[in-house]
């Protein structure tokens, strides 16, 4: 014998239906081949439908890249303003550059001389005439003092640069103003 509680347990079990199951999609097997769309290899060869194109030495570019007009040029600064003060011409004997060298889409590294000390950093497009510059490091030599004072303002105005645009002047020179809340700086293509 075995051992019984009063526990009492009740198994409902459902009673079969005789439901009916409508038919599946799945067609039944035949034994004639289904057609693809999988075209037969022939012994005679295609023609092709259209004749290629000579490549060309140099193709036509559609458009400029973003920045891509300011980028790859060495920039002489030749004024500076901070604010909204009139542009100030850089001191005689001095020479400020910048060079823009993208490494992608958007971004790149810039750098050039302060007039005393060389400099370098990354700069990002942010879209048209948008730029910022970031990441400043710079040599450490010691100049005259109103060298040194020029290129301490050159380096703070250009990290707060925001946008930029390029003009021919008078003379045919390529320009390019670098501006922000800070002031603007103004560069030509050639010293």
């Amino acid at each position: 014998g075995g051992v019984f509680t009063d526990d009492i347990v009740i198994v409902v079990v459902p009673e079969a239906t005789a439901t009916p199951v409508p038919p599946t999609a799945t067609p039944a097997p035949t034994d004639t081949p289904v057609p693809t769309d999988t075209p037969v290899p022939t012994d005679t060869p295609v023609p092709p439908t259209a004749t290629p194109e000579p490549p060309t030495a140099t193709p036509e570019p559609t458009s400029t890249p973003v920045g891509g007009d300011i980028t790859n040029k060495t920039w002489y600064l030749q004024a500076m303003a901070s604010q909204r003060a009139a542009l100030t011409p850089i001191l005689p004997n001095t020479q400020v550059t910048l060079f823009l060298e993208p490494t992608g889409v958007y971004v790149g590294r810039f750098y050039g001389t302060g007039g005393c000390n060389n400099y370098q950093g990354d700069y990002q497009i942010k879209g048209p005439g948008q730029i910022t510059f970031m990441n400043l490091s710079q040599s450490q030599m010691i100049c005259d003092q109103a060298i040194m004072d020029q290129e301490t303002q050159y380096f703070t105005l250009l990290l707060q640069m925001t946008s930029y645009s390029t003009s021919v002047n008078e003379e045919g020179e390529e320009i390019l103003l670098l501006q922000g809340q800070a002031g603007t700086l103004q560069y030509s293509i050639t010293p």
